[in-house]
């Protein structure tokens, strides 16, 4: 779908060797929704980047695109059960809920910036497990 779409893919996943206590396929699911969501905001095309890094002790991820972004009274409910922008049958108004539950289940936090016409950055922040520095073994 992102190529079809003309969407440009760009990593920034620094350090590469960040390590968080979290559930594989709940991760999966949660950047699934984000990337998906992304692409959806770029209709005529653009850039999806993906970040990592590490900000006061937590693993910041970030989805980025340069999309037609999120309006400020819409941003205030994207992660309301069933609240959805999209036409009837293209989506059910779950997925940033799902993505919310599953941030807050792991101990983190999602927030989303963003500005209409510019794009929309997704920032999860994640702790590292008690006595962890995030890389490599616990020390």
């Amino acid at each position: 779908q992102i190529k079809s779409q003309g969407v440009e893919t760009k990593l920034d996943l620094s350090p590469k060797d960040l390590i968080v206590s979290a559930d594989h396929f709940q991760m999966e699911q949660l950047f699934l929704n984000l990337i998906l969501n992304a692409i959806q905001a770029m209709p005529n095309g653009g850039t999806l980047l993906l970040r990592t890094g590490v900000a006061d002790g937590f693993l910041v991820a970030e989805v980025a695109d340069d999309g037609v972004g999120i309006p400020p009274e819409i941003s205030k409910r994207i992660f309301d059960p069933f609240f959805t922008t999209r036409e009837v049958g293209e989506g059910t108004g779950l997925g940033l809920t799902v993505s919310d539950t599953i941030v807050r289940a792991h101990g983190g936090t999602i927030e989303v910036e963003s500005e209409v016409d510019r794009g929309t950055v997704f920032r999860i922040r994640l702790p590292f497990p008690d006595g962890a520095t995030g890389r490599g073994r616990n020390t």
